[in-house]
C-alpha cells in the first residue's frame, strides 16, 4: 500500500510538492526510529540489580558495592551508612554474607536503608550463616560427643579441627587474620530463621520465604547457608 500511494504522489504531484513530502516523510520516520532507540535503552537502563559485598567474581548483570575497593566494586560505600541512590532503583538485590558484619542493634536500621532503594515490588535476596545450626553442632560436640563439623569442612585457624574453634570462627569469623578489631570482617550478628523472617517482613518485605542452595547466585557457603528473600511491599499494603 505505502509503495503504491508513494507512485501515485510521484505521477500526479508537483516535483517539488512530492519531494518536500518526501524529505518530511524520511524526517518523520528518522525521529520515530529515534524514539524507539531511546525507549528501548531506557527500558534495559531501568533494570537494575546490586550486589552488596560482592565476592571476588562479579555476577553478571549486577553492579557491586562494597566498603573495600576492588576491581569488580563499582560503589565504594559502607552499607551500614546512607546510601547513594535515590528510593526505588534497583529492581532486585543481593546480599550474601554480609547482613551477619552489622551489628545486631543496628540490623533494622540498616535494612530499611537497602529496602528504601529497592523498587517496589522489587526482590531482596539475603543469605547469612545458619546460627541454630552451627550452635547446634557446637552444643552437640561438646555436650553429646557427637561431632559432625565435618558437614562443614571449614577449618581456618584450627589445623586439629576442633569444634570449639570451628564454633567460634562460625560465630565470630576471624577479622584480617591478625587480630585488628577495627577490620570490617567480623561477625556482629546471629540468625535464626524465625530471626531473619521477622526482620525482613519488620522492614517492609511480604512473600518472605526461605531459598535453597539452587538459589545461590555467587559462592555457595554450604552446609552453614541459610537464604531468604521477600518482595518489596506496596504503599498501599504498608500497616
Amino acid at each position: 500500500m505505502l509503495s503504491l500511494l508513494k507512485r501515485a504522489a510521484a505521477r500526479w504531484l508537483p516535483a517539488s510538492v512530492y519531494e518536500y513530502l518526501r524529505r518530511l516523510w524520511r524526517y518523520g520516520r528518522s525521529i520515530r526510529n529515534s524514539w524507539r532507540r531511546r525507549a528501548e535503552e531506557k527500558g534495559k537502563q531501568t533494570y537494575r540489580r546490586l550486589e552488596i559485598g560482592p565476592g571476588e567474581k562479579r555476577i553478571d548483570g549486577f553492579e557491586t558495592l562494597s566498603i573495600l575497593p576492588g576491581p569488580h566494586v563499582d560503589h565504594v560505600v559502607d552499607a551500614t551508612k546512607s546510601l547513594p541512590f535515590e528510593d526505588d532503583t534497583f529492581d532486585l538485590i543481593y546480599a550474601s554474607h554480609v547482613l551477619e558484619h552489622v551489628s545486631w542493634y543496628q540490623l533494622e536500621a540498616v535494612l530499611t536503608e537497602w529496602i528504601r532503594i529497592l523498587k517496589t515490588d522489587g526482590w531482596f535476596e539475603v543469605w547469612v550463616p545458619d546460627g541454630v545450626r552451627i550452635c547446634k553442632a557446637f552444643v552437640d560436640a561438646e555436650m553429646n560427643g557427637d561431632c559432625y563439623i565435618e558437614k562443614d569442612g571449614w577449618y581456618r585457624f584450627n589445623d586439629e579441627k576442633d569444634p570449639c574453634k570451628w564454633a567460634s570462627g562460625r560465630i565470630f569469623s576471624y577479622g584480617d587474620g591478625t587480630g585488628r578489631p577495627d577490620s570490617p570482617n567480623w561477625h556482629r550478628a546471629v540468625f535464626s530463621r524465625r530471626y531473619l523472617k521477622q526482620l525482613l517482613e519488620a522492614v517492609g518485605l511480604d512473600e518472605v520465604q526461605e531459598m535453597d542452595h539452587s538459589q545461590v547466585r555467587g559462592h555457595d557457603h554450604g552446609w552453614i547457608n541459610l537464604g531468604m528473600k521477600g518482595r518489596k511491599r506496596r504503599l498501599d499494603q504498608k500497616l
